[in-house]
């Protein structure tokens, strides 16, 4: 039988934009601790961050702060460890050559959306050109855009003709992005760029 589930972290990421205080109250919570299924749960968080939960009549809501009624099995956030927000999959080959850096972003912002709606409330991007992630990152911890937390690498790191280097272009085209190859060319930027080299930017937490 289906049953409706409702993401704790979904409220809590997008609510914490709104208000510091909040309270969610569950008709069902699935403890993923326990994996149990409880009844009549109240969830409370503040600056986005959940601080409590049990029985809703044992936890007391804060003044100020009206819970949030859902008649649904309550769920906590998902986490996706490998994502590129900033990326459309249409856009690939040389048809991705059109696509700017300032439209990646707003593509971005798009797939955070859509992201955080399906229920993951934490992502891990990737691979992002020109730091497109981190922007948007940055948007959603200021509240500009909705979206789930983002650890982001910027430009990813890859090796000669591996999966990050973009070796159906040609020479030409690597010279004037000044591409090195070799990790000391990429520590000290004195390497000269080389056909079918690899990505030199870092891959990982920024």
């Amino acid at each position: 039988m289906w049953i409706p589930a409702f993401l704790v972290g979904l409220v809590v990421a997008s609510g914490a934009q709104a208000a510091a205080t909040g309270a969610v109250r569950c008709s069902k919570l699935l403890d993923v601790r326990a994996g149990r299924m409880l009844t009549d749960q109240m969830v409370l968080f503040q600056n986005g961050v959940v601080t409590d939960s049990g029985p809703a009549g044992s936890i007391t809501v804060p003044a100020g702060a009206t819970p949030l009624d859902i008649k649904a099995t309550c769920l906590p956030g998902l986490i996706d460890a490998h994502v590129h927000l900033t990326s459309d999959p249409s856009h690939a080959g040389y048809q991705g050559l059109g696509v700017s850096i300032p439209r990646e972003t707003v593509i971005g912002v798009r797939n955070a959306r859509i992201t955080l709606r399906a229920g993951f409330t934490t992502v891990r991007n990737v691979g992002a050109p020109g730091f497109s992630d981190v922007a948007l990152r940055d948007g959603i911890n200021a509240g500009d855009i909705d979206g789930p937390r983002m650890l982001v690498s910027g430009p990813p790191l890859g090796i000669t003709s591996g999966h990050a280097d973009d070796n159906l272009l040609p020479y030409e085209y690597h010279d004037r992005m000044n591409i090195m190859t070799g990790l000391a060319a990429w520590r000290t930027g004195r390497g000269r760029p080389a056909p079918r080299c690899g990505k030199t930017s870092n891959m990982g937490q920024t």
